[in-house]
């Protein structure tokens, strides 16, 4: 590791399962950030990796998501200072709930989950505001959803071969957690969430914002990351559905005038996208330097591999 200087770097982030993820890129991503940054923005946050990163190496840190499950991990793992769940708040997570709303034993029942299980996940979403405070209470979130990706096939929703998968003895040898309760699984993750909680003397901040609006009112911030939505490399390839409104090659070009008005007011930038001649000309008069990332993502197994991004720096 390249990161053995900083003091907070025994705090480890829980690795994510999660598309697109720049965990397996914070290498070579700390290369090119200012070492004299004192405020840092992570503007489109993801699994909260690179914020992470900047927490760890002292700044301020904003982070921000425009969805709400990406923000909770937010509050989670940077806002939070102290936090931890503790065994009352297991118990109190565990326990039966008769105001649970049952909406994922009524709806994903048979779909997703054998039915004790749907009811052992409404249970828990009920009890989630029975717990003190914001942050166990995105701890508890960002957990359960962290488990799901371990439990769902492929980490998403899209694929509904879940209860099949869990019973063919192939699959579960290749994914042993397709077969294992949610409950489990969920236990296994408390203590490395709970260990990546600290407290680095900084007000850092978690935001559930559109960046174009919310970038206006931070002030002094020295460097503002951005990993939006990557432009699709073919017509199969498009991960940027996240909503009824997807980013689309528009929302690239506002996001291009974004970064020329913080580099004219002396704001350090990093960027990162796929390689397209879209992307590469965009960022012509920018640094631009291209890497190969591995990706697993591909409905052929045999063409899963690498594939090349860029990031961009002023």
């Amino acid at each position: 590791m390249l990161f053995d200087n900083h003091t907070n770097f025994h705090y480890q982030f829980p690795e994510p399962q999660y598309l697109g993820a720049k965990f397996g890129l914070l290498n070579w991503i700390y290369k090119f950030i200012p070492k004299d940054t004192k405020v840092a923005l992570d503007a489109f946050a993801g699994s909260q990796s690179v914020a992470f990163l900047f927490k760890q190496m002292g700044f301020e840190t904003f982070t921000n998501d425009f969805l709400n499950f990406n923000n909770q991990i937010g509050l989670a793992l940077i806002e939070n200072k102290d936090q931890t769940l503790e065994k009352t708040d297991l118990e109190i997570l565990f326990s039966a709930n008769t105001n649970s709303q049952n909406l994922i034993t009524k709806t994903f029942t048979g779909v997703f989950f054998e039915e004790n299980e749907s009811q052992f996940l409404d249970n828990f979403r009920a009890n989630i505001s029975l717990l003190e405070n914001k942050y166990k209470q995105a701890l508890a979130l960002a957990l359960i959803n962290r488990r799901l990706t371990r439990k769902i096939t492929m980490g998403h929703f899209a694929h509904t071969q879940a209860l099949n998968y869990a019973k063919n003895p192939q699959r579960i040898a290749r994914n042993p957690n397709l077969a294992r309760s949610i409950k489990s699984i969920f236990l296994d993750l408390v203590e490395k969430y709970n260990q990546a909680v600290f407290d680095n003397n900084q007000q850092n901040q978690s935001f559930n914002e559109n960046i174009l609006d919310l970038l206006p009112r931070l002030e002094n911030v020295d460097l503002v990351y951005f990993d939006p939505p990557y432009v699709p490399i073919s017509k199969t390839s498009n991960f940027t559905l996240y909503n009824l409104n997807p980013f689309n090659e528009v929302d690239q070009l506002r996001l291009k005038k974004t970064v020329d008005q913080l580099t004219t007011r002396g704001v350090k930038m990093l960027l990162s996208n796929s390689f397209t001649a879209f992307t590469w000309d965009l960022y012509s008069e920018y640094n631009r330097r291209s890497l190969l990332a591995t990706r697993n993502i591909n409905s052929d197994g045999n063409n899963r591999g690498v594939i090349k991004e860029i990031l961009v720096t002023n």
